[in-house]
């Protein structure tokens, strides 16, 4: 089962955290474990976790709640889903137009090799950037 809507948002954002899965495949009650980053984690967390697999979704959580963590896929399965760099360019976007945002924390578990380049790229220059601003605060 896929959890996503306004009332998980609602229930999730009312304990203080939202954590965002992108994959159009993988659950992440059923990956998360396996996951170098995730290990040392408390497994209660992973009810915490919102499953969303088109890169819209993703986008729309981030805009409407309180994105603590995001973890992200690349391939989502065909152009409308989009990807999970579609995602990093719309927070990147956020970051440099509204000073006062801050990016979640954001995790990569595609396999696609060539794309998770990218996406460190991508991840690595929002981080600069918000540390720059940070600094210039």
């Amino acid at each position: 089962m896929i959890s996503s809507g306004r009332s998980l948002i609602a229930a999730t954002a009312r304990r203080g955290t939202l954590k965002v899965w992108l994959d159009d495949e993988r659950d992440p009650r059923e990956w998360l474990p396996s996951i170098r980053w995730w290990q040392g984690r408390d497994a209660a967390e992973l009810g915490d976790w919102v499953w969303v697999q088109t890169a819209p979704e993703a986008i729309r959580m981030l805009a409407t709640a309180h994105v603590d963590e995001i973890s992200l896929d690349h391939d989502l399965g065909g152009a409308e889903a989009g990807t999970g760099y579609d995602v990093l360019e719309w927070i990147e976007r956020r970051v440099r137009a509204e000073p006062s945002y801050a990016a979640p924390a954001i995790h990569i578990h595609t396999s696609n090799v060539a794309a998770r380049r990218r996406i460190w790229l991508a991840v690595v220059a929002i981080e600069r950037f918000s540390s720059q601003r940070m600094r210039r605060d």
